[in-house]
């Protein structure tokens, strides 16, 4: 190859500031394997695109899962950087670096399964060597007559350990490092200038053609528009922000490519309970449960909307035999969350049905409970409400909200492992526009009608198909 590099690593400011950055990310992460820090510093997954989070496709290789993570990439980065900086010059090897680890998320997001986390320096690592070889070759050296060199042979050496170690390790991430191999050799015999031939036609489209296949590289992941589980997880997201106009298309564009989850017909149901077609959302749910019978503890969430549905249409109203057995099933010492589960849902269920007698006894139970999470003080404070002792729920209420949007601030969409594992009976949303509610039929029990008004406008402008308004206005008409 040509000359190595000479004099300190000072002559190579890229290299050193790349160098600089990655230790400044380890800092920022304290060279953690925890998934919400790395996701926080920067790091990359398909569902985070989705919600645009374009940047993280530059972001992920400054990112490391732990401290050998980071120092065996730096390694690499200081050996071979400085030897591409001083080859390419610092502005073309910036470029291309970064070009690289880009493309190589990007391929990465591409061919792995939905969800999968993604972060490191290899990626541009690769594009190092692939910048390297692909600069050679534009100066007329063959390939095999690159690699009969010693440094070639080393970058062989390289190149082959690290696959090897790839496949080997399964936490390795091959795709991003062939992406970055290919974005580093392709661009550097591509889109460099070279002083060593002239420009014509062919190298001109030629460039034109690869920089037509990088953009959709890029695109792909970022906007998958024939991914199904895309489409499902956007129906979900609208769901949980109340922008109900496009899920029904989202839910069918999932199952008609492919999507043969159950939940497309648990969040159809959903739907459909909003819009207050029970008969509908009840066929939909007999079709997720496939049998109609309980199932398993940790789908009681769809259970229960079940014979809500159920007891809304009409078809199945609810006796006192079927009261007793659900009361049983959130009573029943046993799977500590599953029963909590039950019992919240289970009041929730009496609440919006506006059954006093039941909320009553749920108001009982969840005191004897005793759990302090907010979703438990806060449904308590929605029983009392529900019962007029508006002055202790509305505390209970107020409080618990304050920790909803505190909640809901704090991110903008719902993660992927969250949206698209046990269906929720509420959305964390939900119950910002059910406690509003509840909160103005507090205040018109107190007298204060101009307040109870503002709140319940707020609680429809917050989710616009509240299942709870109808039974507070009812009650406030009443």
């Amino acid at each position: 190859m040509s000359q190595r590099p000479a004099g300190s690593l000072g002559r190579y400011p890229a290299t050193l500031a790349f160098f600089a950055i990655n230790a400044l990310f380890l800092v920022r992460t304290m060279a953690s394997t925890d998934s919400g820090l790395l996701v926080d510093a920067g790091a990359v997954r398909t569902d985070l695109l989705w919600a645009g989070d374009f940047w993280r496709l530059l972001t992920a290789g400054f990112v490391h899962v732990g401290f050998t993570h980071c120092f065996m990439n730096m390694l690499g980065l200081l050996l071979l950087g400085r030897i591409a900086e001083h080859l390419l010059g610092t502005a073309w090897y910036v470029v291309l670096y970064l070009l690289s680890g880009v493309l190589g998320f990007a391929m990465s997001q591409t061919f792995h399964p939905v969800g999968v986390l993604t972060a490191g320096a290899s990626a541009s690592g690769f594009g190092i060597v692939g910048m390297m070889l692909g600069s050679e070759m534009r100066r007329g050296r063959h390939l095999l007559e690159v690699f009969q060199t010693s440094f070639g042979r080393l970058l062989l050496l390289y190149i082959g350990f690290s696959f090897v170690w790839g496949i080997m390790q399964p936490n390795i991430d091959n795709y991003a490092h062939a992406g970055g191999f290919l974005g580093g050799f392709l661009g550097a015999y591509f889109l460099m200038p070279s002083p060593w031939e002239t420009q014509n036609r062919r190298r001109t489209w030629t460039r034109i053609g690869l920089s037509v296949l990088m953009i959709q590289a890029l695109v792909y992941p970022v906007i998958p528009v024939p991914n199904p589980v895309f489409h499902l997880y956007a129906g979900v997201n609208q769901i949980n922000a109340h922008q109900y106009g496009s899920v029904a298309r989202r839910l069918t564009l999932a199952e008609s490519l492919g999507e043969g989850s159950f939940l497309v017909d648990y969040y159809r149901a959903l739907l459909e309970v909003k819009e207050g077609d029970f008969e509908a959302a009840r066929s939909s749910l007999e079709i997720y449960f496939g049998s109609g019978a309980l199932p398993h503890p940790d789908d009681l969430a769809a259970y229960f909307r079940w014979r809500y549905a159920a007891a809304q249409s009409g078809q199945l109203p609810l006796t006192t035999a079927e009261w007793h057995r659900l009361r049983q099933l959130a009573t029943t010492p046993g799977q500590e969350p599953a029963r909590r589960r039950a019992l919240t849902h289970l009041t929730w269920m009496a609440i919006l049905l506006d059954d006093r007698d039941e909320i009553g006894r749920f108001t009982f139970l969840l005191e004897q409970d005793g759990s302090r999470s907010y979703y438990a003080r806060g449904t308590l404070g929605a029983c009392r409400v529900m019962l007029g002792d508006g002055a202790r729920g509305e505390e209970e209420l107020t409080d618990s909200l304050r920790t909803v949007e505190d909640n809901l601030d704090a991110r903008s969409h719902l993660p992927l492992d969250v949206a698209l594992a046990r269906p929720p009976f509420l959305f964390l949303s939900d119950l910002e526009a059910l406690y509003t509610a509840l909160l103005a039929l507090a205040r018109f029990d107190e007298g204060d009608e101009d307040e109870a008004d503002r709140l319940l406008e707020r609680a429809l402008e917050l989710d616009p198909l509240c299942e709870v308004v109808p039974v507070v206005q009812r009650r406030i008409e009443g």
